[in-house]
């Protein structure tokens, strides 16, 4: 299951550490984008509203630094 796998990854690593992303188009052999964006927000369903904005947002914004 998707979910627990992402579960242990931010557990790993931290919410600091991790946001959402996927191999979209070629995970569409497997789901479509739509499924895939459920399956993580129901994963992280528990998590605060900052966590859930750091996977989201904050974390892509840190590390790919928009100009």
């Amino acid at each position: 299951n998707n979910g627990e796998i992402i579960k242990a990854a931010i557990k790993i690593f931290g919410v600091d550490r991790c946001m959402f992303a996927s191999n979209f188009p070629v995970d569409s052999l497997c789901a479509t984008f739509d499924e895939i964006f459920e399956t993580f927000k129901k994963a992280i369903k528990n998590l605060s509203y900052n966590d859930q904005k750091k996977l989201f947002h904050d974390n892509a914004l840190k590390y790919y630094k928009p100009i």
